[in-house]
């Protein structure tokens, strides 16, 4: 063989070998690469707002407007439905709409919340905590089941509009807490 078709063996040899040490460096460097994939619990509370009809039944509010008077009480029975996959911790936002402006449940001059379960929940910061976690398909026990408008409310608030709003969440119980209040991951305001 001649110096000539040496050479260029020689060099056509190196392109490959080039080529596929090229090649083995690319997946190589590409090989180190992890992908992780994280998939949402299926976590889903809802607020139920019944009442009672007289009968001793509950049947759901609908939103129609109660014309209620000072000193008289109101049925309102609130709970919690864990209509998600996942147990979950929850808590309601207790908050009342008096003409516009936004006020607590709790110590407010309007109105009083009858049988509040303090057994089961617990205020803190705004908020009642369920203190117990929620299983799928669960329902809690009643936060309260009436409300009293108060006896002595002045001739300002004649026609005055008050309006319950309370607001479920609900965070995952898995690797969360022992309790709805140690929890993380409550919605953010």
């Amino acid at each position: 063989m001649n110096l000539k078709k040496k050479t260029v063996l020689l060099i056509a040899a190196l392109c490959i070998l080039a080529l596929v040490g090229g090649t083995a460096a690319y997946y190589t460097a590409t090989s180190d690469v992890a992908v992780n994939t994280v998939k949402a619990s299926n976590l889903k509370v809802e607020m139920m707002m019944m009442q009672e009809d007289g009968d001793g039944n509950q049947t759901p509010v609908t939103g129609d407007d109660a014309i209620i008077n000072p000193g008289e009480t109101y049925s309102r029975i609130a709970m919690v439905k864990n209509s998600g996959k996942e147990t979950a911790w929850v808590r309601v936002k207790g908050d009342l709409m008096v003409n516009g402006d936004t006020i607590s449940f709790v110590d407010n001059p309007y109105i009083t919340l009858e049988d509040l379960n303090v057994d089961d929940w617990v205020w803190e910061s705004g908020y009642f905590y369920y203190k117990k976690p929620l299983a799928s398909g669960e329902t809690t026990t009643p936060l309260f089941t009436g409300v009293t408008l108060a006896q002595d409310i002045d001739n300002e608030m004649a026609g005055a509009q008050i309006n319950l709003q309370p607001v479920a969440e609900g965070t995952q119980v898995k690797h969360n807490g022992s309790s709805a209040l140690e929890a993380d991951g409550w919605p953010v305001e």
